[in-house]
């Protein structure tokens, strides 16, 4: 045996002792930190007991639900901060979705109620338009014989009349002619006595008024014997010269206009309105406008007319109010800003002003009585308001039901639908679809799916619905999955034989921008256009014919301008149109010799504005974001191949269905 192997080890241990040191006083803080920060729990009697599994709160990421945790920390995916996950309660006979939150979880959730409520609300309406001349308040001024401007006394527009002005002096060769007759006739009837039958006097006065000429001119030849070279023409109405036929010395032909004077102590406000606003507009209904050319001041109009149909390009219809302007401070092209205040019913329509028991003229309906008569305008009889606005949409008032109203922070919103979180119970909320109605500033109308009384979550609904996901149960992102319906149209074989190699390059086209592939994109649209050209639709005949055209118009789009696509943006924006197209030919004809088909929706895609797509797997693979949030999406429904059974199975209540959340955030 060495004898000197101990002493060798010896001094190497005394010469490394300052690190051994070193290393023990390491490990013995470490311990000591442990001990004073673990968590520790504590039993009734202040003793250290251990924790439970029942007792921990498990914490989740709300725009990951797949992330638990045993602690507070951040998504090591978004690194947003970790919320408390509820427990999902299995469903109950009636298929209601229920979660539980414990005291601890809703505190930390934030999660708040409010009750359902029916009361009085009104929405205030803000709509732009211009100001535009009334045009019942035109008058064109005619003259009746052919003859000579002589003299112009209103001879510029713009120029201010009242009615009875004279505007010209006008000769006319008939109207001469004509009251020389008449002087005639008074000369006969003076110097011997005329068979009234044969007294031409108010033959010929007759005459004369026919060709324009005043009464009181007449009187004045019939006074003086006086044949004047020109008569006079008065304005017909008070208001300002907008129109010359001509100036003196021009010859106008019977028939012709000789001014057009148009009265602005009234005018006519024409509002855009679109289709969300119609609900709350009603005939009749106050407005107040305002204009930045008159600051300051707010002028009160009514509204007298709604048109019937929309402008296609667009989408909205030109509202018409009536808008008293006797100081003339409005002016026709003038902007303005429209103010309207809508009181609404359980429907979330507006309720108008009263009209019952009113008489409204059928050509005029701004004019409106209390009594039978006639109108202002036309002349026509007046007819009870209930007939002429039958239909109209004018009479929503009198008796009616005070709307239904949860705060606007309630409902979780993707388009199509509409969810709330009901508290069934203290800390056990319930899913519940809900339809509705108008918005009405901080609330909405609820037109089916609550009942007054109950309590709606107003903040934390959306960690609610990520606590079901979780739990693989039906939740916003995850709607309960409705069964496929068949084909529209049975359409002949030869047509659907020429269809696989359409769905086959418009698959390629959605995969290669799933994977973020522009010139595979390219390639795979290049041949969808000519595979749709390609389809033989010889067989087809009347509406499936021109809708399949229509279709193929849409899958057209692009054709002959890939060359001109700049990056895969513009590709994306290109192969929505085609997606919506093929959307639309499956639920029209079918797919035929291929599997089943999934249609899916990102609500992020194009800044919020919602696209769908076909797929052909179930697992999303977002076309409209590629790989950067590739799983964000939901299947909303299911498709069948043709002589394939329509019924989509319900996912197995151990595996949840399929979610895709990437880069969500709905709250």
């Amino acid at each position: 045996m060495n004898r000197r192997a101990p002493v060798s080890i010896l001094r190497r241990v005394a010469a490394h002792a300052g690190t051994i040191v070193l290393v023990l006083v390491l490990l013995i803080v470490a311990f000591v930190l442990g001990r004073q920060f673990a968590p520790r729990a504590e039993s009734a009697n202040g003793a250290e007991a251990p924790a439970s599994a029942a007792d921990k709160t498990v914490y989740t990421c709300s725009m990951h639900p797949q992330i638990r945790m045993d602690r507070m920390g951040q998504c090591p995916i978004c690194f947003m901060d970790l919320i408390p996950a509820g427990e999902a309660e299995d469903d109950d006979e009636d298929g209601v979705v229920r979660v539980r939150f414990g005291a601890t979880a809703r505190a930390l959730a934030d999660v708040r109620t409010s009750r359902v409520e029916r009361r009085p609300a009104s929405v205030e309406l803000r709509l732009f338009g211009r100001i535009e001349t009334d045009e019942t308040r035109i008058r064109d001024l005619v003259v009746l014989t052919d003859g000579v401007i002589e003299r112009l006394h209103a001879n510029y527009v713009g120029a201010p009349v009242r009615v009875g002005d004279v505007i010209a002096e006008f000769y006319s060769p008939d109207v001469l002619t004509a009251a020389y007759e008449l002087v005639a006739a008074l000369d006969t009837r003076r110097q011997s006595r005329v068979d009234p039958a044969l007294d031409l006097v108010e033959t010929s006065r007759q005459k004369l008024r026919l060709l324009g000429v005043t009464d009181a001119d007449i009187d004045e030849v019939v006074r003086t014997g006086l044949v004047k070279k020109t008569f006079r023409i008065h304005s017909p109405a008070t208001g300002v010269i907008t129109m010359l036929g001509g100036h003196e010395g021009h010859w106008l032909d019977r028939g012709e206009d000789l001014a057009e004077i148009t009265d602005y102590t009234g005018v006519w406000a024409l509002l855009d309105a679109y289709e969300r606003d119609l609900p709350l507009l009603r005939y009749a209904q106050p407005v107040i406008v305002t204009t930045d050319a008159v600051p300051g001041r707010e002028f009160r109009g009514v509204i007298a007319y709604i048109p019937p149909a929309f402008d296609e390009m667009t989408r909205s219809v030109k509202v018409r109010l009536n808008v008293p302007n006797a100081d003339g401070a409005l002016k026709p092209g003038m902007y303005v800003r429209a103010r309207v205040e809508s009181r609404v019913d359980d429907a979330g329509h507006a309720i108008g002003p009263d009209l019952r028991g009113k008489w409204i003229s059928p050509m005029h309906p701004e004019i409106v009585k209390d009594e039978p008569g006639a109108c202002d305008v036309c002349g026509m009889a007046l007819e009870p308001a209930e007939q002429v606005l039958a239909g109209a949409g004018g009479l929503r008032a009198g008796p009616h039901t005070d709307p239904l109203l949860i705060p606007a922070s309630a409902p979780l919103i993707t388009g199509r639908r509409a969810l709330v979180y009901v508290e069934a119970e203290q800390g056990v909320f319930e899913a519940r679809d809900v339809r509705l109605g108008s918005r009405v500033g901080d609330a909405y109308v609820v037109l089916d799916g609550l009942s007054e009384g109950e309590r709606v979550v107003t903040t934390g609904a959306f960690k609610i619905d990520s606590a079901a996901q979780i739990a693989g149960k039906h939740s916003l992102m995850s709607p309960a999955r409705e069964p496929s319906h068949a084909p529209r149209h049975r359409a002949p074989a030869s047509f659907l034989d020429s269809l696989p190699a359409l769905y086959k390059a418009y698959f390629a086209a959605q995969e290669a921008l799933a994977d973020d592939d522009f010139f595979d994109f390219l390639d795979a649209t290049e041949e969808l256009h000519s595979a749709a050209m390609r389809v033989d639709d010889s067989g087809l005949f009347g509406a499936p014919r021109d809708e399949w055209r229509a279709l193929r118009e849409r899958l057209a789009a692009g054709r002959g301008g890939l060359d001109d696509l700049l990056d895969i943006g513009e590709a994306r924006a290109l192969f929505e149109t085609h997606a919506d197209a093929m959307i639309a030919l499956v639920r029209t004809f079918g797919r035929p010799g291929g599997g089943v088909s999934y249609i899916a929706h990102c609500p992020m895609a194009f800044d919020g504005r919602r696209a769908e797509w076909l797929a052909r797997q179930e697992e999303i693979a977002n076309p409209y974001f590629g790989a950067s949030m590739l799983r964000c999406g939901v299947v909303d429904e299911r498709v069948p191949a043709l002589g394939a059974p329509h019924a989509s199975p319900p996912p197995a209540r151990d595996q949840p269905a399929q979610r895709g959340h990437e880069g969500h955030g709905h709250e």
